[in-house]
């Protein structure tokens, strides 16, 4: 709240006194707060990526997915099955590789329609703002 507050008092006296100067350098800096963020994130989104890579080497199929992951962190063995274009069996095979090492959780706790997770990129992506 207190950032709102900020940012409204500044923008206030923009309006009464012209002082557009403490409001645009209020504004870059969340500017550069937050592209620093994004390339941080961006770092070790890729740093990970290559963790896992590593890891799932010798399955083309789960090496696959799990780029697909760093699209989008959700997938059911539809959704595999499309993006790996291999029937919903060998999906389901990656999928269970990527759950084997811990980068897929089933997340529905249902037989029929599960969808999983990447909980470890899903974190990164949500973490808050690091300034």
């Amino acid at each position: 709240m207190a950032i709102c507050f900020q940012s409204n008092d500044l923008l206030q006296r923009v309006r009464t006194h012209g002082d557009w100067g403490a409001w645009l350098r209020w504004f870059l800096r969340g500017v550069e707060v937050t592209a620093r963020d994004a390339a941080q994130r961006a770092s070790e989104l890729m740093a990970m990526r290559e963790r896992y890579r590593t890891q799932v080497a010798v399955k083309a199929t789960s090496v696959r997915l799990l780029d697909a992951l760093f699209v989008n962190p959700y997938v059911s063995v539809r959704r595999a099955a499309q993006v790996l274009g291999c029937t919903p069996p060998t999906a389901a095979k990656a999928i269970e590789e990527l759950e084997r090492r811990g980068i897929l959780t089933e997340s529905t706790g249902r037989q029929w329609g599960r969808m999983y997770l990447a909980k470890p990129i899903l974190e990164l992506l949500q973490a808050p703002l690091r300034t």
